[in-house]
């Protein structure tokens, strides 16, 4: 499974509207906390437009969880 890390969603995500960046990225608000809660694993369309918006390396965003 694929997972935000815990790092990038303490420094990138506390401070801003999740309700924004779910906006910009185009996906809904509900699914942002899911991906941040990590109740749900992003698709490869989602990872594809956050890899975009933060213009950062997947292994900075995202770990596999086996």
């Amino acid at each position: 499974m694929i997972r935000l890390r815990e790092e990038f969603i303490k420094r990138y995500l506390q401070d801003v509207s999740i309700q924004q960046v779910a906006k910009d990225i185009g996906i809904s608000t509900s699914m942002m906390y899911l991906l941040i809660n990590r109740k749900r694993n992003p698709g490869g369309k989602t990872i594809f437009k956050i890899l975009k918006y933060y213009k950062m390396p997947f292994e900075y965003i995202f770990y596999t969880d086996n």
